[in-house]
């Protein structure tokens, strides 16, 4: 527990303040090594026939900086993000704003 009272095993704004310092926009800019290809996982469902309708609402728990919500939205979907860490939704509003979301 920290001290006011949150469980902090999962918390990390921390981690989300060190990258924000460094002017980096999200996860992987954590990383000594990031991975250039995070979201073609993301990218790949979307493009299949197996993703929903464009339009259709996506909620990302744990958004982080918010990068696979705004892949999202530029796809087309009303994408909202959420975290526990204070300093992640400011990058993610950061992003959001930046991208013209």
């Amino acid at each position: 527990m920290s001290t006011d009272g949150r469980r902090t095993y999962y918390d990390h704004e921390g981690a989300y303040r060190a990258i924000a310092e460094k002017g980096g926009r999200g996860w992987d800019d954590h990383c000594a090594n990031p991975q250039n290809d995070s979201y073609s996982a993301l990218e790949a469902f979307l493009a299949s026939p197996f993703a929903p309708a464009r339009g259709a609402r996506a909620l990302e728990l744990g958004c982080g900086g918010g990068q696979a919500s705004l892949l999202l939205a530029r796809a087309g979907y009303f994408a909202t993000g959420v975290d526990f860490a204070e300093t992640a939704i400011e990058l993610a509003r950061m992003n959001a704003r930046d991208a013209g979301l």
